[in-house]
């Protein structure tokens, strides 16, 4: 690796170049010998869609044009499989911060700070500036509707519940 870094007892800052300047991303200090055989630099990049940076390395001797993710070279994870930052901190590149799982395990841990909504099925809708209102049913998502009031999505996946789940759902909303 020829990314400078600052071994900090247990964990390393190794600095990343960005589109910002020079940020750092940690990692353990014993994953520096796997790093030391990385011949390339690493770099953040800012993902649009997570709206946070991730790390990714260039090694010409991988291949040509092949860009490693850091947390993928770390944890030697395989194809079709998934890194999870299970804090979220994409730049927190730590094992213990890791965990190699498939994209459906990894959705089950969503990053609630990140939710407008606390209502399962209710999410901000950005494009649109409303509420949407969604439910997920054997596999198959229903859309309700954009509202632009959060209490009239709310009510109308409440609604759609009674609809699938019967009294049981007007069981659990009375709680």
């Amino acid at each position: 690796m020829k990314n400078k870094f600052n071994i900090r007892g247990e964990i390393t800052a190794i600095y990343v170049s960005s589109s910002e300047g020079i940020i750092e991303t940690l990692i353990d200090t014993k994953s520096l010998e796997i790093l030391n055989e990385f011949n390339g630099t690493f770099r953040a990049s800012w993902n649009k869609n997570t709206k946070s940076y991730y790390v990714l390395g260039y090694d010409r001797s991988l291949g040509p044009s092949k860009n490693v993710m850091l947390h993928r070279y770390l944890t030697a994870a395989m194809d079709g499989l998934v890194v999870d930052h299970i804090n979220h901190d994409t730049l927190d590149n730590r094992l213990v911060n890791l965990r190699v799982v498939t994209q459906s395990e990894n959705v089950r841990n969503p990053d609630l700070k990140k939710r407008i909504s606390k209502f399962p099925g209710v999410t901000w809708y950005e494009n649109k500036g409303k509420w949407r209102a969604k439910r997920r049913v054997n596999g198959k998502s229903h859309h309700l509707g954009y509202f632009a009031n959060w209490d009239d999505a709310v009510e109308a996946v409440k609604k759609f519940d009674v609809i699938i789940s019967g009294p049981i759902a007007e069981q659990r909303q009375a709680l």
